[in-house]
């Protein structure tokens, strides 16, 4: 069982109409996965401020501070540093003691 994580933007008042991008899934087997967006950002401080005026929903539609968001990556980061990577695999890019994986995936 996961959860994915995404930013919304252009959100339409009227029409409840928006963008999504998917950045983030936590899940029990994984621990957390940052979906690697290289035109966006190459690291751990260039997520951070790629998210600051972000708007972070659940897939169940429920906001997400940023704060919160942030705080829960260093949590998992910090319970599961190791337990997720497939060292086969040329998607898994690990920069800044977190995981970003360069493919789609939810």
């Amino acid at each position: 069982m996961g959860t994915n994580y995404y930013i919304r933007e252009n959100i339409c008042n009227n029409c409840n109409r928006y963008d999504e991008q998917h950045i983030w899934k936590s899940s029990m087997w994984r621990d957390f996965i940052i979906h690697h967006n290289k035109k966006d950002y190459n690291s751990w401080s260039e997520f951070q401020k790629y998210l600051k005026w972000k708007k972070i929903f659940t897939e169940y539609g429920e906001e997400v501070k940023l704060k919160t968001f942030i705080d829960l990556l260093q949590f998992k980061k910090s319970k599961y540093p190791f337990r997720h990577k497939k060292e086969d695999d040329p998607h898994w890019i690990y920069i800044d003691w977190f995981y970003f994986l360069d493919v789609e995936f939810c």
